[in-house]
């Protein structure tokens, strides 16, 4: 059951009927709570906006769909109508999924899929209550070069030209690369870590991929993380993005409903020894206040001790109040570096990540030389004091 406040700002009723509605237990209280908000005047454009631009429109519509109340509203017609074309979307890349992952076992590259069609199935029991509008597949490093090729073969074209000397320095600093194809204009993201460097020593790859287990779609099997590695991704994933999108926490919410027996103090543990506790409590700090859910009595009690974790889920809820939806830049990317780390030479890794290193969009443009590396950092320390320290030239 949802409140009508949360952290202690009152929800709209548009807000609030979103969210009672994408509750994971939307039983007998949740039902009567939708039922007074839709009894009363709500700004329903504002409430099918809502809905889509959280990606929530199938949810939601599903949920709401048979209430008479709801019918009489022009903006059924809206929220439905966003609701089919999402469903429509996730099922042409449910099916590009099924299309795509066998080709390239046949190939000998082994696969993860990440979120998407997966997460939808895991988490929502259904592969079109979830919106999700690309698909991300992860390969092995070793393995990037054959899953372009095979890529550009099924007419997937990535979004950067990427020279063939700058492609160490790709997959030495960037995590994925998305790939466009025809005709549904379907968008690939293909993946060969799970974070950029600076994150990439808090995620355990290689447990990751040795614990991954199999998902069965129908006659197709995908390889999926283990539940565990998979909530530990939702939760870095989500605080990477400041969790700007209310789909987001309701992932972690569902996975919370629907996973109670899993030993969550161990996950804790596990992000505790990684340096990213405080990144997977900010997840959980969210889905308890928006959703009444939390995983153990152990992680109640970091959340009450750590007032970080409550400043920083504050300030993302309020920006996510605001409608930003885009990365944090600036002194906001600095607050969130800052905040989200408990350990500092994470911290200085992060900023230095953020502010300094080598961005994967810019390896179109770097030189083929050996020493472009310290050449990018000095000339990126240059051109930031220039732009922050107003320096005259």
């Amino acid at each position: 059951m949802t409140n009508s406040r949360a952290f202690d700002v009152p929800l709209s009723p548009e807000l609030e009927l979103v969210l009672c509605c994408s509750t994971p237990a939307f039983e007998d209280a949740a039902r009567t709570r939708a039922q007074e908000l839709l009894d009363r005047a709500l700004n329903w454009n504002k409430f099918a906006a809502l809905a889509f631009a959280h990606g929530l429109s199938p949810l939601v519509y599903t949920r709401l769909c048979s209430a008479p109340a709801f019918a009489r509203h022009a903006s059924s017609l809206q929220l439905k109508s966003d609701a089919r074309a999402l469903t429509q979307r996730a099922l042409v890349l449910t099916t590009e999924m099924k299309r795509l992952i066998p080709r390239l076992e046949a190939e000998g590259i082994e696969t993860l899929v990440l979120k998407g069609p997966l997460l939808a199935r895991i988490v929502y029991g259904d592969s079109v209550l979830r919106a999700f509008t690309d698909l991300d597949i992860m390969v092995r490093p070793e393995d990037v070069a054959r899953a372009w090729a095979l890529l550009a073969d099924e007419g997937y074209t990535p979004e950067y030209k990427i020279a063939p000397a700058h492609f160490a320095a790709l997959i030495a600093y960037g995590n994925h690369l998305p790939f466009y194809g025809t005709p549904n204009k379907e968008l690939v993201e293909l993946h060969w870590t799970f974070f950029a460097r600076s994150r990439a020593a808090s995620f355990d790859v290689q447990g990751a991929w040795a614990r991954r287990e199999p998902i069965c779609f129908d006659d197709t099997t995908v390889m999926s993380l283990a539940p565990r590695d998979l909530i530990h991704f939702l939760c870095l994933h989500g605080t990477k993005h400041a969790w700007s999108r209310l789909s987001w926490i309701t992932d972690l919410a569902w996975f919370v409903f629907r996973y109670p027996d899993l030993d969550w103090d161990a996950l804790l543990d596990h992000a505790t020894r990684l340096g990213t506790r405080r990144m997977t409590l900010v997840g959980f700090a969210l889905a308890q206040e928006l959703f009444g859910l939390v995983p153990s009595e152990q992680i109640a009690q970091q959340l009450c001790a750590d007032h970080a974790v409550l400043t920083l889920a504050r300030w993302m809820w309020q920006r996510l109040l605001s409608g930003e939806q885009n990365l944090p830049t600036g002194l906001d990317l600095v607050r969130l570096v800052v905040r989200s780390r408990e350990r500092p030479r994470d911290r200085a890794r992060d900023l230095y990540h953020h502010v300094i290193a080598l961005r994967p969009n810019n390896v179109e443009d770097a030189p083929a030389s050996a020493a472009f590396l310290h050449t990018y950092t000095l000339h990126r320390l240059w051109f930031l004091v220039r732009k922050y320290g107003r320096v005259r030239v």
